[in-house]
């Protein structure tokens, strides 16, 4: 009974104050292959329902500094995009850069060029070009394991080294972190903000962030192939978390 009281308390708190949305995607492609692949074509209709709802796309960054300050705009969305496949590069940032929307593509610095689960990811040459477009890296580690499952020693390592790695290829000044699989704990948590992260993204939860949200505990609500427009166009408008977050009490989130 506790447990549900806090669950409700916790739901009405972040209904009743100032709030954003942060998606996370993967990889958009011609067609979807994968349960973390969206078609293209979806993929445009659900960026032509966030300029015609009225939305406004901003950088990560911007939506941290607006977090923090108190001035949160519950019309701000953040765009993200974990693992950096190569198929954003036709697919997704051409879109993004015609309306001059800004995007933060979180990459696992060791497979930078190569290949990721069979799919290949961006080169170095990918990511800077987009970068002069308006997009954003961030961190998705070194080897994109379980933070979990790390030793101390191998935590710092995936934390540290890919930070200083895409600090020195792409001179970052502003570091986010997306958690492998949205994996974190207060170790991981803690590690993060020690190997200089300026925030790190989880998944996991309906409700937005707020001014209350813990920056190394940002959430992000998960865009699937199943994601149908009547669906996305409820995740991201923040007058849904409650009822959303009720349902899937009763209903678990495929």
């Amino acid at each position: 009974m506790l447990n549900a009281l806090q669950r409700a308390w916790a739901g009405f708190q972040s209904c009743s104050v100032l709030r954003f949305k942060i998606l996370a995607y993967h990889s958009v492609a011609p067609i979807s292959r994968s349960r973390y692949e969206i078609a293209a074509e979806n993929f445009e209709q659900q960026m032509e329902h966030l300029a015609a709802a009225g939305y406004r796309v901003v950088a990560l960054q911007d939506a941290l500094r607006a977090m923090q300050s108190g001035s949160i705009d519950s019309k701000a969305v953040v765009i993200t995009f974990d693992d950096g496949y190569k198929t954003l590069v036709d697919h997704a940032i051409p879109g993004l850069n015609r309306r001059g929307w800004p995007a933060t593509v979180f990459v696992p610095v060791a497979h930078i060029g190569g290949r990721y689960e069979s799919s290949e990811l961006l080169s170095w040459a990918d990511m800077k070009e987009a970068a002069r477009g308006g997009i954003a890296f961030g961190s998705h580690t070194m080897n994109h394991r379980s933070l979990l499952e790390l030793s101390n020693e191998d935590l710092r390592h995936e934390l540290v080294e890919s930070r200083r790695i895409l600090a020195s290829e792409l001179g970052l000044s502003f570091h986010p972190l997306a958690y492998p699989y949205g994996y974190y704990d207060r170790r991981a948590a803690a590690a993060a903000k020690a190997a200089g992260y300026d925030l790190a993204l989880t998944f996991g939860s309906i409700l937005s962030n707020t001014s209350w949200t813990n920056p190394f505990e940002m959430k992000r609500e998960q865009i699937l192939c199943s994601t149908t427009l009547k669906a996305f166009s409820r995740k991201v408008d923040v007058r849904y978390d409650l009822p959303r977050k009720m349902w899937h009490m009763i209903v678990p989130e495929k």
